[in-house]
């Protein structure tokens, strides 16, 4: 099911018609800029590297280990009838393969787990991104659209306030009235500047999530949206078996109790084959010393 949505996104996007507008940027571009620039997604990619970096060292445990330990030595002894020298060389060869290791079985599984608990966590930050971004992008298209309508109303706010003006100098018109054009266009003035800040402010967002300067954004336009399958009681429970959060929160939770399971396993008996080879030499020269 991962991979089937994995697949499912691009052609969802693709299928939401763009208008296109002078080098407009689309929805799927950004997405896709947001997925390989966004600080939060790296941060995950580098957790399930280093969750897989963790299991290698937990299972390594479990392997045939070897080590070669060396010494060498050298004494000197020396009195008034003879000089003598030792050399010695001493070299330890050990390996060890684990039987029963019940600890570092139970420590390899949890790592195991939190690597499935890792890449949950990327999907669910994946899936929190588009959420993010396709709510960013529609507040821009939003704030713009909003923009231009008030803009339109203030123009005509400005003609009826001119005509007013120009009645009142003849007194054709009543103050209350001017009074209340004046006022309403203020307010549209006022609104304008709120909408432009929420443009301006979403577009902030945008570029903070995709790593780039969004510019103009392309219209979303769709004709009609498709059906929704199924019940609501289906959707929850495939929420509740396939929900990348939920699956992520059930293996920190295994992790754990595997974590707590290898504890209590370091007071059970653990079995090793041992084999250990030991080479050792001395080697000794005297001589007498030589009379004048």
């Amino acid at each position: 099911m991962q991979r089937l949505r994995y697949h499912l996104l691009p052609s969802l996007l693709a299928g939401v018609l763009c208008w296109p507008a002078a080098q407009a940027t689309d929805l799927l571009t950004l997405y896709r800029a947001a997925i390989n620039d966004n600080p939060a997604l790296k941060a995950r990619r580098l957790g399930i590297d280093r969750a897989r970096a963790d299991a290698a060292v937990a299972e390594s445990r479990l392997y045939p280990q070897i080590s070669v330990q060396t010494s060498a030595s050298r004494n000197d002894y020396q009195d008034t009838l003879s000089e003598a020298h030792y050399n010695g060389r001493r070299t330890i060869w050990s390996a060890r393969q684990a039987i029963l290791d019940m600890p570092s079985v139970y420590r390899s599984d949890s790592a195991r787990t939190i690597i499935r608990q890792t890449e949950k966590e990327a999907d669910q930050a994946r899936t929190e991104l588009f959420a993010q971004l396709v709510d960013q992008y529609l507040n821009v298209l939003q704030a713009d659209d909003e923009l231009m309508q008030l803009q339109s109303e203030k123009e005509a706010a400005q003609k009826q306030v001119d005509r007013l003006q120009a009645m009142r100098q003849r007194e054709m018109a009543k103050v209350t009235d001017l009074v209340e054009a004046i006022s309403w266009l203020k307010q549209l003035s006022t609104r304008e500047i709120d909408a432009a800040n929420k443009g301006e402010s979403a577009r902030a967002r945008l570029r903070e999530l995709s790593g780039r300067d969004p510019g103009a954004l392309a219209l979303l336009v769709r004709a009609e949206f498709p059906a929704v399958p199924e019940s609501v009681d289906y959707w929850i429970r495939a929420a509740q078996s396939a929900n990348p959060g939920i699956i992520a929160r059930r293996d920190a939770l295994e992790a754990s109790k595997l974590a707590a399971d290898a504890a209590r396993a370091e007071h059970w008996p653990q079995l090793d084959r041992k084999s250990t080879r030991l080479n050792s030499s001395h080697v000794s020269e005297s001589r007498m010393p030589s009379s004048a």
